[in-house]
């Protein structure tokens, strides 16, 4: 003789209608919040969602006391591509081969400053890299005091700039008593008297601070 029995529990309708109704409540809230937040990220420009989230991920990974080496693409330096891009955009150009090969030959026949300055970078002389050094369609760029807010902010120590020689060199000169060469107001001023200093990147040495 065998018997079963099947159990069968169920919250009372009450119940099941006021999870129902918190569940929409949380789905409209979900969906304002991401139709808000491109606002949010507007407000935090230049550093776009990727940039700040990617900012977090990296310091998460920093060890107390550790060092993390950093580059970033100079508002100052970068003052040629900046000039190069808004034309590029004005006469619509394009981003194909033959585009790019055009702007290129037509720059080439230049003799002004700005075109010049983008004339001595070496991505300007391949297509591939060019595409990406004048036609990219965004590029974050900073300032030396935006930088030092930065690391203010997150609570990192400045450790030094990497220069050629002949850059450290003049800025010892200039700034005799910053024998470390880690004070980014000098670095700021230096940078403006000598705007080709990081026409390529900021690359410099940051530190977290001990546990």
């Amino acid at each position: 003789m065998s018997s079963s029995s099947e159990t069968e529990t169920s919250a009372p309708p009450a119940q099941r209608a006021a999870v129902s109704r918190s569940g929409l409540a949380f789905a409209i809230a979900a969906y304002a919040l991401w139709g808000f937040l491109p606002i949010y990220f507007i407000a935090l420009e230049p550093a776009g969602p990727i940039e700040i989230v990617g900012w977090r991920v990296l310091l998460s990974l920093l060890r107390p006391g550790g060092f993390m080496r950093i580059a970033l693409y100079s508002e100052i330096g970068r003052w040629g591509v900046v000039a190069a891009r808004q034309e590029i955009a004005e006469r619509r150009y394009g981003a194909s081969a033959a585009a790019i090969r055009r702007c290129r030959r037509e720059l080439m026949q230049r003799d002004d400053d700005a075109a010049q300055n983008v004339m001595r970078m070496t991505d300007f002389y391949s297509t591939s890299e060019c595409r990406d050094f004048l036609f990219h369609t965004q590029e974050h760029r900073m300032t030396l005091p935006a930088i030092k807010r930065f690391l203010t902010e997150q609570n990192l120590r400045f450790v030094g700039m990497e220069v050629v020689p002949v850059r450290a060199r003049q800025y010892a000169t200039q700034f005799p008593n910053d024998r470390a060469m880690d004070n980014l107001d000098n670095w700021d001023a230096f940078e403006r008297d000598n705007p080709q200093t990081f026409e390529s990147m900021y690359r410099f040495w940051v530190q977290a601070p001990a546990a």
